[in-house]
């Protein structure tokens, strides 16, 4: 089994903070991928991680600081930060904070929903995050494919930077580049955008990328004869940045009680 989707949401008083929601979608993405890596315990389907002000618990008194909500497989805990203190804090320093607070919250909320999987993941996440620091770049997809009798790897990538997520295909052999495409764009906190890669293949002469059909550019089509060229000529054109309204919020604003009130 596996953990679906984990999410940091913020809010101070009755105001969600979109812009920390939004900016924190990565870290929450690298959690969810690293919990993943280890958990084997029962299905999670929405894993939300809530860092509410003191305002925030004075507005809403039943929502108790360092509580969890856990029913039909969403988990929702009710941490703490203090605003004016967090924002004052290097990136790094923010990472790190929300990443320990995570983690804690979760490894004190494993015994009693009795997921002792959850714990072990937690701790695991706990390492592994300032191991491979904070990267929240991953491959998406990635296939072994023999072109030409040549054996080389295709993935597709999803690079986070500060305006948005950014989508690439890669070919290596033997550990080294030979080819590299962009792809799409997308605003931060588009779970579409993670999913929208399914398969990479060969067909007659090309690389073929293949996907939801809703994305314009997919099936894309990399012609064999092109590759070892550092240049995106050699398949049809990538679409321009498609910014997407999606926003985390607005996938799991029931997954807990006080997603409702605040």
């Amino acid at each position: 089994m596996k953990i679906d989707r984990t999410l940091f949401l913020f809010s101070d008083g009755s105001e969600r903070i979109s812009e920390l929601t939004v900016d924190f979608f990565e870290i929450a993405n690298l959690c969810n991928r690293l919990l993943n890596e280890v958990y084997d315990g029962k299905r999670i389907k929405f894993l939300n991680i809530h860092f509410l002000t003191e305002r925030s618990y004075e507005l809403v008194p039943e929502v108790k600081q360092d509580s969890h909500h856990y029913y039909g497989g969403h988990l929702a805990y009710h941490g703490y930060f203090n605003r004016s203190e967090f924002i004052s804090l290097t990136r790094r320093e923010q990472i790190e904070y929300v990443w320990n607070s995570a983690c804690d919250y979760l490894s004190r909320t494993a015994p009693l929903i009795k997921n002792e999987a959850l714990l072990q993941a937690s701790e695991h996440a706990r390492r592994r995050g300032p191991e491979i620091g904070f990267n929240p770049d991953y491959r998406l997809i990635e296939s072994e494919l023999t072109i030409s009798g040549r054996k080389m790897k295709g993935a597709v990538w999803v690079n986070f930077k500060k305006d948005g997520m950014y989508s690439k295909f890669t070919l290596e052999e033997d550990g080294n580049l030979i080819y590299e495409q962009p792809l799409g764009a997308a605003k931060k906190g588009n779970e579409f955008f993670l999913d929208m890669y399914r398969t990479i293949g060969t067909y007659n002469g090309n690389i073929v990328l293949d996907g939801y059909r809703e994305v314009g550019y997919l099936p894309l089509e990399i012609p064999f004869e092109k590759l070892g060229r550092f240049h995106s000529a050699s398949a049809r054109p990538a679409p321009p940045p498609a910014w997407s309204s999606c926003t985390p919020e607005k996938d799991h604003a029931q997954a807990s009680r006080f997603s409702n009130r605040c």
